[in-house]
């Protein structure tokens, strides 16, 4: 069995973890990560992570990291591996086909399963070229996963750096995006979709601008009905996405360079309201990095951008938003002219130890309060360029939609909302638990120790209205530190209790 020592370090973060759901945590470039606690600095934490690139990066329900994968560049493909939330390689986890860039994997849970998860990749570069999967089973925070099967290869086509997942209309299945292109321009979306059954498609859509690179980056509106694209050879473009049919139609192209001279777009990201999207961009005649603010409400955004930061040497590139609400900046290090050129191991810059901050995205031109390397990773962690690449897991059904067909709201996704308190009764000798707003009638307990040993589990626990009270009484457990989780009809919540006797 694994030795679990990540346990430990995770009840520092585990109360009040929920809030935040699957895009909890980001594991990224060179060792750091983050947890999204739902406080107002989200925690940080070092990983084994050696990406030139970005990974990709799931939790639970409650928060809680349950594994991530990354590719490291100077090995030959397959080089991506997947790694289990005690930081050590997952069983069956090596040899999986992906690329090391920005936007080539991402993970996404098999609908009406708690166990299963899907984690798709691309390989753009090379005669394996095409979409991957593997199957990886991870029946929670505390259980170790395995790998099931890997390298499921869905279409040889010449892919573009920038494979994307979005819920389905219904609220419950998702549709994965990638577009042709990189060395061939190309026009052509291809979409599947996972449902509880399995994977099936693609549809194709011709929709847009041919591209001349691979260099692409799509974030999606915060009701995924628009993405908008843009690249390194200049394009920036907004799309319709039919969250029912997975058909996509170009909206509108905002710029396209009248040559090919590389104007260098790289990161983007949606406010969280929708109205603004977020950009940057690598001149390289002048060495310069730019930030720009696109009001999407207007005709034109792009020729009346705001800019709310630039930086000379180069210094901005990647941007993603986060769950608190924040638009966070990856800064490259200046003495390295390209995202891939390896760092030294010894080479830990403010650019490359901190990130960027956008604080009010929501708000127009410089109120928006860019805060240059404002948000510290920790001491000897650092980001290379890319983040973590996740989809919004808690986005809700397309309400009123022809396939709004499942009875689900965003109101009643009851994964944000359910509240769970366990403290230790001394007198008693009991852990007191008290859960509330939980879904179904019936409950699991199960309560383990900081070695992951079982203690406790109760299977059949009942609820009324949404609400559990249970004593569990254990005159023999040791002082300690102890996880309460308490699953119900798809949720997942967990709580640390300290238990002292004297």
């Amino acid at each position: 069995m694994k030795n679990y020592i990540l346990l430990l370090i995770w009840t520092v973060f585990i109360q009040n973890v929920y809030a935040q759901g699957r895009n909890a945590n980001w594991v990224f470039g060179d060792s750091a990560g983050m947890h999204f606690d739902g406080l107002n600095t989200p925690a940080v934490y070092k990983t084994n992570c050696k990406s030139k690139g970005e990974s990709s990066t799931i939790s639970d329900t409650a928060g809680n990291l349950l594994f991530y994968e990354f590719g490291i560049s100077n090995l030959p493909d397959p080089c991506d591996a997947v790694y289990d939330n005690d930081f050590e390689l997952m069983t069956n986890g090596d040899s999986i086909f992906g690329d090391t860039w920005y936007n080539t994997d991402i993970i996404v849970p098999l609908p009406d399963n708690d166990s299963l998860y899907y984690l798709f990749s691309t390989v753009i570069s090379n005669s394996n070229r095409g979409l991957y999967s593997a199957i990886i089973s991870k029946p929670n925070f505390l259980s170790p996963g395995v790998v099931l099967t890997k390298n499921i290869k869905h279409t040889s086509r010449q892919l573009s750096d920038c494979i994307q997942a979005v819920k389905h209309g219904n609220g419950r299945d998702w549709w994965i995006i990638v577009r042709t292109g990189a060395v061939v321009p190309s026009d052509s979306f291809f979409v599947w979709l996972l449902e509880p059954t399995g994977l099936s498609g693609p549809i194709g859509s011709k929709a847009g601008l041919s591209s001349f690179d691979g260099f692409h980056h799509i974030a999606f509106n915060k009701d995924g009905t628009k993405f908008t694209q843009v690249s390194a050879s200049g394009i920036i473009e907004e799309f319709n996405f039919d969250r029912c049919t997975g058909n996509i139609t170009s909206n509108r192209i905002m710029h396209y360079p009248v040559t090919m001279n590389y104007p260098l777009f790289w990161g983007v990201a949606y406010s969280p309201n929708g109205r603004f999207v977020y950009m940057s961009q690598y001149k390289i005649t002048e060495d310069t990095g730019y930030i720009y603010q696109l009001d999407m409400s207007l005709p034109s955004p792009w020729p009346n951008r705001d800019t709310i930061w630039y930086c000379h040497p180069y210094q901005s590139i990647f941007l993603r938003l986060g769950p608190d609400k924040k638009i966070y900046v990856s800064h490259p290090d200046n003495q390295y002219a390209f995202p891939w050129y390896p760092y030294p191991d010894s080479l830990f810059t403010n650019e490359i130890t901190y990130l960027g901050v956008i604080n009010s995205p929501d708000s127009p031109a410089t109120s928006c309060n860019f805060t240059p390397y404002s948000f510290y990773l920790g001491p000897n962690t650092r980001c290379y360029l890319g983040t973590s690449n996740l989809p919004d897991y808690n986005m809700g059904p397309l309400t009123g939609s022809i396939c709004d067909t499942l009875g689900l709201s965003i109101a009643s996704n009851v994964l944000v909302q359910a509240e769970l308190n366990a403290y230790y009764h001394q007198s008693w000798h009991a852990i007191i638990i008290n859960a509330n707003k939980l879904k179904g009638n019936r409950a699991s307990i199960r309560i383990v120790n900081s070695e992951g040993k079982e203690v406790y589990l109760s299977i059949n626990e009942k609820i009324m209205q949404g609400y559990l009270q249970k004593n569990v009484t254990l005159p023999n457990i040791a002082s300690g530190i102890y996880i309460v989780t308490v699953t119900s009809g798809g949720q997942q919540l967990s709580q640390k209790v300290v238990v002292e006797k004297w």
